[in-house]
């Protein structure tokens, strides 16, 4: 029961540790739950039953809970791009063409 709220929590607090401004919630943070939630994911997820129904089992011991962490693991890669990007990206004039569409 107190897991879920737990780990919201611990995250909000290591996000204001860390010194990430939350100002709300808005468009590119949807896209980013939803890119995570379906593209990743759900993708992971999808071709593992995709592949199966094919013919091409997974190797042996690998069953649909194993996939699902899989996909789990596989949206930290995401997270961890876009974090990173705000550190590649070191000119002024770039971040602000990329936060401001044309």
């Amino acid at each position: 029961f107190w897991k879920p709220l737990v780990d919201v929590f611990l995250g909000v607090f290591a996000l204001v540790n860390a010194g990430v401004r939350v100002d709300g919630i808005g468009s590119m943070t949807l896209l980013v739950m939803v890119s995570l939630i379906v593209g990743k994911f759900g993708g992971v997820v999808l071709m593992y039953k995709v592949s199966k129904s094919l013919g091409f089992p997974a190797p042996l011991g690998v069953r649909g809970r194993h996939v699902r962490m899989i996909g789990l693991i596989a949206t930290l890669g995401l997270t961890v791009a876009l974090f990173v990007s705000d550190v590649a990206f070191t000119d002024d004039k770039i971040k602000s063409n990329l936060a401001s569409p044309q």
